[in-house]
């Protein structure tokens, strides 16, 4: 049953992939893959009470629905929102991809950031930006696999 469930979500992957779509319409593809993911694993699903697409976010939380880096928007049951980065990319990510997210985590409303990546290669300044943040964590393309 496991090894089904990983074939699944990797081949949800590649036909994002293999489909004649732009980058940007793969990405927003992986975007709702991502909010199944994490409606759906064991972790977050108990650790999210809601998860949405950033232009669903209900208008209480005061967050713009400008796409300044942050993708989705999931609502721990503590209340704290986090702001979540989906990338779709196979190439390294690089800390340009990123900076724009980076700076988003400084505003009030987030108390924490999620990277969830397609991939598990990252480019050397991307790393050192990253390094010593406790308020990012990520998620790539092998933690993709394993789950649940």
């Amino acid at each position: 049953m496991e090894t089904l469930h990983k074939k699944s979500f990797i081949s949800l992957i590649n036909e994002i992939d293999k489909e004649e779509h732009t980058q940007r319409d793969r990405g927003t593809m992986f975007e709702y893959l991502v909010r199944a993911y994490l409606k759906n694993e064991p972790t977050y699903k108990n650790e999210f009470k809601n998860v949405w697409m950033l232009s669903e976010v209900p208008n209480e939380f005061g967050i713009p629905k400008a796409d300044l880096g942050v993708d989705l928007v999931a609502q721990k049951h503590t209340g704290e929102l986090v702001a979540i980065q989906a990338k779709f990319y196979q190439s390294a990510i690089q800390k340009s991809n990123i900076d724009s997210f980076l700076g988003e985590l400084g505003k009030k409303y987030y108390s924490l950031g999620l990277i969830v990546a397609s991939t598990d290669k990252w480019g050397a300044n991307a790393e050192k930006a990253l390094a010593d943040r406790e308020d990012v964590v990520r998620i790539g393309l092998s933690d993709l696999r394993n789950s649940q």
